[in-house]
């Protein structure tokens, strides 16, 4: 995948929009879009603002954002196959298990530190 940018994980913030949006990208619904311009018409590009905005503030968020939206459009456009629904699950599979240990440590940074302290002290992860 010659088209993913490991820039984008240079700096902490870009790389939790990167992956957020790869989730977002993972577990959406659609099973398949018929072209590039439905699928970037069907993501939601506000929420994923929106979620970044929970963690981000000023320039950060904005930068994140654009990152991330960067990502997901160089996604159908390098990957055809990502049009459809279990190839693009593939796809994100591969990029998530490459790049995991950026993608957790980042993630981990910015989310609520005691609900993850409860969450393992009640066994729900580990």
């Amino acid at each position: 995948m010659d088209w993913f940018k490991e820039e984008w994980l240079q700096e902490d913030h870009k790389a939790l929009g990167v992956y957020l949006a790869l989730l977002r990208a993972r577990f959406r619904y659609t099973l398949y879009y018929k072209s590039k311009d439905e699928a970037l018409q069907g993501f939601d590009f506000n929420k994923l603002r929106e979620q970044l905005s929970v963690r981000l503030r000023g320039k950060e968020l904005i930068e994140a954002f654009n990152t991330a939206k960067e990502f997901i459009e160089l996604l159908y456009e390098h990957e055809k196959d990502a049009l459809k629904a279990d190839r693009r699950a593939e796809i994100l599979d591969e990029l998530e298990g490459k790049y995991y240990e950026k993608f957790k440590e980042v993630y981990i940074k910015y989310v609520d530190k005691d609900l993850i302290k409860k969450y393992i002290e009640e066994g729900k992860i580990s």
